[in-house]
């Protein structure tokens, strides 16, 4: 029996490069798109599972690191972009 490849993604750029990557080498035979959860749904729904001073540092290193790592990775974003 072959093996089937499901992808789990929401819309945007990175998982159209995911797709594309994953397409060269096998058959995707579905892809799902999941529906956008509200900021506040997420955050409730994440302080209930995980406690509120995880949420807090994921939060801060979303605030602080997160544009750092943008940045750094812009360049790399573009060269996989061009390979389309």
């Amino acid at each position: 029996m072959a093996k089937k490849i499901v992808i789990l993604a929401g819309i945007g750029n990175s998982s159209n490069i995911v797709f594309n990557y994953i397409s060269k080498y096998f058959e995707v035979d579905k892809i799902i798109f999941e529906k956008h959860v509200s900021k506040t749904k997420l955050l409730k729904r994440r302080i209930k599972n995980l406690g509120i001073l995880t949420v807090i540092g994921q939060l801060l290193f979303q605030i602080l690191a997160s544009p750092i790592l943008k940045w750094i990775s812009k360049h790399r974003i573009n060269e996989i972009k061009k390979k389309k």
